[in-house]
């Protein structure tokens, strides 16, 4: 396998809880910090679908072909802390609502991300994203996992963003994360019709890593 995703993932959960709580404790901080000008500083909500997207599995080299995933729903809070008119820096957090996978249950990703704006025109900026996410996902995706525990892993984006008004924007990005499913099973093989010491335990374990792709339009509402 060629991921490098080696540390506990118990650990690695807890601390990007604790990355998301530090970084919400010092959003009113940064906000009070800055000067608030349209879609140059302050906050941001968003409210985004997904246009279905592809779900592909690697382990050893091998690709899978696509699966295909529904439209999805996501919620999202930006907030600006260095902005001018022509360009802005702030921290991000991305929650996507389960979405289905062909044949393979429901999962999402929650995402925390530094992004960067450009702008380019006079209603028309670039968006930049790049972070790292959780991976989760029902009771039918985890199924062939031992603890129904998945394990997250980066998050990029890029994309434009169209100001309508003052408050609000249009955002057309193109979004990849990425993660790894702990696949899991065992299998008791009897060599007879009765048990005996010939009967054996057959137990495949494997990381596959995942990679999730798709286009979303998101509505932007700064206040």
């Amino acid at each position: 396998m060629f991921h490098q995703y080696s540390l506990n993932p118990i650990f690695l959960e807890k601390l990007f809880r604790s990355s998301v709580l530090m970084i919400f404790l010092l959003l009113p901080v940064l906000s009070y910090c800055q000067q608030h000008n349209p879609f140059t500083g302050g906050s941001t909500l968003g409210v985004d679908l997904g246009l279905g997207g592809k779900y592909i599995m690697s382990a050893n080299g091998v690709e899978s072909d696509p699966f295909e995933t529904s439209f999805g729903f996501s919620a999202g809070y930006e907030e600006t802390f260095v902005g001018d008119e022509l360009f802005r820096l702030g921290l991000g957090l991305d929650y996507q609502f389960n979405r289905d996978v062909e044949d393979a249950g429901k999962f999402g990703f929650m995402s925390l991300y530094i992004y960067a704006t450009s702008r380019i025109a006079s209603n028309i900026l670039v968006v930049g994203r790049y972070g790292g996410a959780s991976y989760y996902g029902d009771d039918d995706h985890t199924e062939f996992t031992a603890t129904g525990y998945l394990k997250g892993g980066p998050y990029y984006s890029a994309g434009v963003q169209r100001i309508v008004d003052k408050n609000t924007a249009i955002d057309v990005s193109y979004h990849v994360n990425k993660g790894v499913y702990p696949f899991y099973i065992s299998e008791l093989i009897s060599v007879s019709s009765f048990h005996s010491l010939l009967d054996d335990w057959i137990i495949i374990h494997e990381d596959i890593d995942v990679e999730y792709k798709r286009i979303r339009i998101s509505l932007i509402r700064n206040f």
